[in-house]
């Protein structure tokens, strides 16, 4: 197997863009209406990578203070909010991958200023 297959074989599906009308994006459907195993599986399906970025963000001195999983608690708390009050219309996986990662970064800078 070529290096290049290999590293698309692991690539998760979660690491592309699927366009409109892709399987995955029942999610986003399924998110607005209201269904608590959707709301579920977002979480389990990017905590883990946001939680990653966000740990990659934060300078080494202020680990002590907040780490990524304080960051990406704020991100979902504020994410299910704005969704729930119907500020946030998703079309497809790809844009929840954008906003999740947009969220994380702001919060990350805005955790980093307050410490």
């Amino acid at each position: 197997m070529s290096r290049e297959a290999g590293k698309r074989d692991r690539t998760s599906s979660d690491n592309r863009t699927p366009g409109p009308g892709a399987d995955a994006d029942s999610l986003p459907n399924r998110l607005q209406t209201d269904s608590a195993d959707a709301a579920r599986e977002v979480f389990e399906r990017y905590s883990a990578r946001l939680t990653r970025l966000a740990s990659e963000n934060i300078h080494p001195r202020l680990h002590k203070r907040f780490d990524g999983e304080d960051v990406v608690q704020s991100v979902f708390r504020t994410f299910f909010r704005r969704h729930n009050e119907g500020s946030i219309q998703i079309k497809h996986t790809g844009q929840l991958w954008q906003l999740l990662v947009r969220l994380t970064l702001c919060k990350t800078r805005s955790h980093a200023r307050r410490h």
